[in-house]
């Protein structure tokens, strides 16, 4: 199945691979872990984003999933 969404979150608990896209183009594919990193998503986003592994739990075993969200820490 394919989805394409600009939920990366989403995507990172559902999802077994991932594509991201820039301006139409392949940056990145693989798993949730790598697609969601620092060294993926900054040279996209920016600097502006909070990096963090969250435990999903669903109909299988639960998992340990990176999460990603736009903004940084300490910020109001």
């Amino acid at each position: 199945m394919l989805v394409v969404t600009h939920e990366l979150n989403l995507a990172s608990q559902f999802a077994t691979s991932l594509v991201l896209l820039n301006e139409g183009k392949v940056a990145c594919e693989g798993s949730a872990e790598l697609v969601l990193s620092p060294a993926s998503l900054k040279p996209i986003y920016g600097e502006g984003l909070t990096f963090g592994t969250m435990t999903f739990r669903g109909c299988e075993t639960p998992a340990e999933r990176p999460f990603v969200l736009p903004w940084r820490r300490g910020e109001g």
